[in-house]
């Protein structure tokens, strides 16, 4: 069983760039109000690779899932469409 360790915090912000090996499990946490993005550079077959994902409540390990994830982000771009709307 896997067991994961916490390697340590790294803020991030504007530009900055980190590189994170094979083996890296990382979260991402945006404490502020207002919309930000990352860019994620794979090598390789991203999708027929075998990947893992963490439950943020359980932190228990599941198959990633990717029709999940395709959902999580079409939520998250049209809550974010909405707020545009009610905010013009």
């Amino acid at each position: 069983m896997m067991v994961l360790q916490n390697w340590g915090l790294k803020v991030m912000e504007a530009k900055d760039c980190s590189f994170l090996d094979e083996t890296a499990i990382h979260g991402v946490y945006n404490p502020l109000s207002k919309l930000t993005s990352a860019l994620h550079v794979y090598g390789g077959d991203f999708f027929g690779a075998p990947r893992s994902e963490w439950d943020p409540d359980t932190y228990k390990e599941a198959p990633y899932d990717v029709e999940k994830n395709v959902g999580l982000f079409e939520l998250s771009n049209k809550r974010w469409e909405e707020l545009q709307k009610e905010n013009s």
